[in-house]
């Protein structure tokens, strides 16, 4: 049998290792997240597979990356979703720690 190495697998396992781990919310069982528009249609189905094989749920709100960044510095959500890393400025007025795990990428062409 074939093992194949997947990439994505291991950093969206990474990912909801870390969301849960600094989870403040008062159910466990439900992760709130907010931020870009670009991953949305990715995050819907991957959220969705997610809560069916672990009864986890995922609430995410394509709010554009500026709204993900405000609403992780407010902490009223759980992660934030951005199209770009965080400068070393944001990073200190986070108020905490901060972790970035690439979850998708994608390109711009011309067609």
């Amino acid at each position: 049998m074939k093992t194949r190495f997947n990439f994505f697998s291991v950093a969206m396992l990474g990912f909801f290792f870390l969301a849960s781990a600094f989870n403040k919310a008062p159910n466990p069982e439900e992760l709130t997240g907010a931020g870009a528009t670009f991953p949305y249609p990715l995050y819907s189905k991957m959220f969705t597979e997610y809560n069916g094989k672990t009864n986890v749920k995922v609430n995410y709100q394509s709010i554009g990356s500026g709204g993900g960044i405000k609403q992780l510095f407010s902490k009223t959500v759980d992660f934030g979703a951005s199209d770009a890393f965080l400068s070393d400025k944001e990073m200190s007025d986070a108020g905490g720690a901060v972790i970035h795990i690439p979850t998708c990428l994608g390109a711009v062409s011309m067609a």
